[in-house]
Formats: structure tokens, C-alpha cells, sequence
């Protein structure tokens, strides 16, 4: 009917639309404005469904309902629902910061602090306990936590494998091990300790993993 044919003709124009809210114009080196504004809408519709309904919630119909854009959109540009929700996580968790110094351990005392402000707030202190929980329910949950933990532990050893070569980190320290000395310490205190992770207490922990001066 041509009632039909006009309502398909405006979801296909809308959806449209929303996908190219998320393209940069060719040759544009700045975000367009409305890429950014869709891409928080669907993150933050995705936390919302992970929270009150956990993952089995989130896909990629439903994120679109409530993100108000088209499902060609946000599977355009998240095809594996794992990335959506690690995506997700990693906005409201905070995103480390790139090493930028030249110095290592510099570098790493940063992310760490970052690490600490972005995912032990008090908010997000019990959303990352929720997944650290959860996380072995499900191989998709399972999946979640081993990849935003990555994502984390990853940035550490990259910077500690770095350090070893430009001198500001034990060269003989194993990454992995250094991981443990540092990353471990930091969940006990603020999880189960229930305690503040101060700068006082990062700079412990890197005394473990500082080079030994000459």
C-alpha cells in the first residue's frame, strides 16, 4: 500500500541517515560533531541494557531502539556484539592514556593513576567488580572480561617491555610478572580492602619494577 511503501521509504531514509552520522566527510580531519553524538548515544544505550538486564539484553536490535538509530548503523560499525560491549565498558571504565614522555615508568605511573580514576570510581568500582563476577556465566561475558582486561594489561606490559630498553624498568623483570606486582595490589586494596588507591601507594608499586641505578 502507500502507506507501507512511505513508512519503509522513511525507516531506509532514517537509517541512512544515522549511518552517515557515523561517517566522517572525506578529507575531515576533526570528529563531525553528529559522529560523536551518535557513537555516545549507542554506547551509553548499550551500558544501560548490560546494567539492567546483563548481556543477553544487548543486541544489536535492541541497542538501536534505544539508542533511537537504525540496526544497519550500529552493525555497520560493531558486527561482533563482544566489541559493542567491550566498547561499551571501555567508555565507562575510562580510557588509558597513551604513554607520551619518552619515559617509561613515567609513562606507566600515569596509566596506572588513569587506570585507577577510570575504573575504581565508585560507580564504575562496582560495575567492573560486577564483571569481574559474571564474568565466567557465560562464554560471552567470559569473553568481555578477558578482552577489557587485556585491553589493560596489554597497555602495562607494552609499557614495562618498553622500559626495559630505554633503562627505566628492571630489564630482568618478567612483564607478566610485573603485571601481577602491580595490577594485583591495586584490586586488593580498592575491592576487597574497600581502600583508596592513592598516588603514594602507585609509587610503592613501581618501586617493585623500577631499574636499580647504577
Amino acid at each position: 500500500s502507500e502507506t507501507s511503501s512511505l513508512a519503509m521509504r522513511h525507516t531506509v531514509s532514517e537509517e541512512h541517515t544515522d549511518t552517515l552520522c557515523l561517517m566522517s566527510p572525506p578529507g575531515e580531519t576533526q570528529p563531525d560533531p553528529r559522529i560523536t553524538a551518535t557513537r555516545s548515544r549507542v554506547l551509553a544505550a548499550v551500558s544501560s541494557l548490560l546494567e539492567s538486564g546483563g548481556p543477553s539484553e544487548v543486541t544489536h536490535s535492541s541497542v538501536a531502539r534505544a539508542a533511537k538509530v537504525g540496526r544497519a548503523t550500529v552493525y555497520r560499525h560493531w558486527p561482533r556484539i563482544d566489541d559493542l560491549l567491550a566498547d561499551a565498558i571501555e567508555t565507562r571504565l575510562g580510557v588509558t592514556p597513551p604513554g607520551t614522555t619518552g619515559n617509561a615508568l613515567t609513562d606507566l605511573r600515569s596509566m596506572l593513576l588513569a587506570i585507577v580514576a577510570g575504573v575504581f570510581s565508585d560507580d564504575s568500582a562496582v560495575f567492573f567488580t560486577t564483571l569481574l563476577v559474571q564474568g565466567g556465566d557465560t562464554p560471552q561475558m567470559d569473553a568481555l572480561r578477558r578482552e577489557i582486561i587485556e585491553r589493560r594489561m596489554g597497555a602495562i606490559r607494552d609499557l614495562v617491555e618498553r622500559g626495559a630498553i630505554d633503562g627505566s624498568i628492571d630489564p630482568t623483570l618478567d612483564p607478566d610478572r610485573a603485571i601481577s606486582y602491580l595490577a594485583g595490589p591495586i584490586m586488593h586494596r580498592r575491592i576487597v580492602l574497600g581502600q583508596p588507591v592513592t598516588p603514594d601507594f602507585i609509587d610503592d608499586l613501581l618501586l617493585r619494577v623500577a631499574a636499580t641505578p647504577p
